[in-house]
């Protein structure tokens, strides 16, 4: 079944969302989104959700488990050997909601384990006709953001938590300023779905 912004709220990255009262709106042949929403953390504790909000999230919180979850054959195989790895991995607690904790500590562990296997660099060979993209960055031992969150995507979804990879520009913004934005500011990221919150983002350069 397919939900029109106007049926279902959407968490968005960084948690924020789309109300029930956002609309497709067409202009000009063009169709464009207005986006209502509301700003906020982990930390703020009046994010949670009731009513028709919590019953839009629970919709689509069962969409993403759904879509979010698939790991192609070879790259799980790739992947299986730092599985194991992650199990011994320590980071630092989340100072994140407790229900929240174990999710984003195991990504944490991902972003370590990976960063103990391959170095970053923009420097990698180009891959063969046929070779899977996960098991020639893990064989390379090196690469840069986009082969990092490609792995840290799959490699948490291996852990059964529902996880994309995001591309997009890191930018220095000053309120009320214009930020030159060049193509050297391109970086790919790794977000996983919080039931209850949205996608929140995890480093894994």
């Amino acid at each position: 079944m397919a939900y029109t912004p106007d049926q279902l709220l959407l968490p968005l990255s960084g948690g924020l969302s789309l109300y029930q009262d956002s609309a497709v709106l067409a202009e000009n042949g063009l169709e464009s989104y207005q986006l209502i929403y509301r700003d906020g953390d982990l930390s703020d504790v009046n994010l949670s959700l009731t009513g028709a909000a919590a019953a839009a999230e629970e919709v689509y919180r069962s969409f993403v488990h759904d879509q979010y979850a698939a790991v192609p054959d070879r790259a799980a195989a790739a992947l299986a050997p730092l599985l194991e790895e992650m199990e011994s991995v320590a980071v630092q607690p989340a100072e994140v909601p407790e229900a929240y904790r174990p999710a984003v500590e195991t990504a944490r562990r991902a972003a370590a384990v990976l960063a103990a296997r391959a170095s970053y660099s923009i420097n990698v060979p180009a891959m063969e006709p046929g070779e899977d993209f996960v098991e020639h960055f893990l064989a390379e031992e090196r690469g840069y953001c986009v082969h990092f969150a490609t792995a840290g995507t799959l490699l948490l979804r291996a852990m059964g938590i529902p996880a994309r990879y995001v591309s997009g520009y890191t930018a220095d913004v000053v309120a009320g300023r214009t930020v030159n934005v060049p193509d050297q500011n391109a970086h790919s990221w790794v977000e996983i779905y919080l039931d209850g919150y949205g996608w929140y983002p995890i480093e894994m350069t």
